[in-house]
């Protein structure tokens, strides 16, 4: 492998690393609920698992002190080596401990940590890596790309959590991680991007700047409440779908991921269509819309018990997630100066994802005292009244550069 090749291919290295990484992540994505019902059989345990893996959320604004200030794409191999090791920990302890509800706490806990550490600094290098006017297409192609793996990674992990137990489709993803870690190590950044990295790295102002720099933009504002509410109900829905198909409806864990990697199907497309549609109807409008689709699934689930309607449900739901947050990352970053991009990324995620801590535990409460059925029509109807209140005062932040053609 030259370093010719590995200039020229900068991208695509990243590209094919991160979708192993992918696949990976779709094992433990839906291995660890499956281990928790396992070792408790509880929807308020899950409901706690789901809040305390938002918890290292708070770590964002920690990482958007130092985001800006070291490189990129040794701040993601280190995140990579991190998590390999965090995750190969959980099917040692679990099969020489036995279930213990601690060593999943832990490895949430970390996982999101390491998560955001990657996620803070990916976004700054591929704002090195590419021009502004390829971001809505890359970010398009990166989240189809995490959508086709959550196609196959369900249904992967249901076979393998079936068969081997949820620990063991945890280790795969530990390896996952390694192979991305590789991609790191043999990617190498044009001339361009370098001069562009040096840029990222010469930050000024701290992460005060990015407080102000959000605060200054309404559409950055608005976009963030939005994001934020979006995050609650979706983190909580799959909880729900998985509680409702595999306790309340009484199917296997195959039947769970065939209907975890339907929905993916629904998130390939909406990924797809994001750019287009995004030039089509404008961001506002494209994320109010998707949120008010979003609601009318959720509303149906709330009165269907047939797994094919409950798939049905999942197509519709992920799709419409995968649009408005495809649109919504590639509207942050052209936002964004580029010495500013990790800590803007910082201070939006973490308000977006610290309601989240209480929301969570309390929706999942809610579940487990009234059924999912009926929370499946608390969450739907919370969002009901998401899309039709900024419906009405949104209007005014509609104003926005056009987008790059796809």
């Amino acid at each position: 492998m030259t370093a010719t090749w590995r200039v020229r291919n900068g991208f695509a290295l990243l590209w094919a690393g991160l979708a192993v990484s992918f696949l990976g992540s779709a094992f433990s994505t839906l291995a660890i609920p499956l281990m928790v019902i396992q070792a408790t059989g509880s929807i308020t345990q899950m409901g706690w698992m789901t809040a305390f893996h938002n918890s290292a959320g708070i770590c964002v604004l920690l990482i958007g002190l130092f985001v800006d200030r070291v490189n990129p794409r040794k701040m993601l191999l280190c995140a990579d080596i991190l998590q390999m090791i965090s995750a190969a920990s959980v099917p040692l302890c679990w099969w020489w401990l036995g279930p213990r509800m601690p060593v999943l706490y832990v490895r949430v806990v970390t996982e999101t940590a390491l998560y955001w550490v990657f996620r803070l600094g990916f976004y700054r290098l591929l704002d090195a890596v590419l021009n502004r006017q390829s971001l809505m297409k890359a970010n398009s192609r990166i989240d189809g790309t995490f959508a086709v793996t959550m196609v196959f990674g369900p249904l992967l992990a249901g076979y393998v959590c079936a068969r081997f137990g949820g620990a063991a489709a945890i280790g795969l993803d530990a390896l996952s991680y390694g192979v991305s870690a590789l991609a790191l190590i043999a990617m190498r950044l044009p001339p361009a991007a370098r001069g562009r990295e040096a840029v990222l790295l010469a930050p000024d102002g701290g992460l005060r700047a990015g407080f102000q720099f959000v605060l200054k933009s309404p559409l950055l504002k608005l976009g963030t409440v939005l994001a934020g509410g979006a995050a609650i109900i979706e983190l909580t829905a799959l909880d729900l779908l998985i509680f409702r198909l595999e306790k309340e409806l009484g199917h296997g864990d195959t039947v769970v991921g065939y209907v975890m990697a339907a929905g993916s199907v629904g998130a390939v497309v909406g990924s797809a269509l994001a750019p287009r549609l995004r030039l089509r109807f404008g961001f506002l409008r494209l994320f109010l819309g998707s949120l008010g689709i979003q609601a009318s699934a959720l509303l149906a689930a709330s009165q269907v018990a047939s797994p094919v309607a409950i798939l049905f449900v999942a197509v519709v739901f992920m799709g419409c997630s995968f649009l408005h947050r495809t649109t919504w990352a590639s509207v942050r970053q052209e936002l964004t100066p580029r010495p500013l991009v990790g800590r803007v990324a910082a201070v939006v995620m973490s308000a977006s994802q610290l309601p989240g801590l209480l929301a969570i535990p309390a929706i999942a409460w809610y579940a487990s005292a009234q059924g999912c059925r009926s929370a499946f029509a608390l969450v739907g109807g919370i969002l009901v009244v998401i899309t039709l209140g900024f419906g009405l005062w949104g209007p005014a932040y509609l104003e926005l550069p056009p987008p790059a053609p796809p």
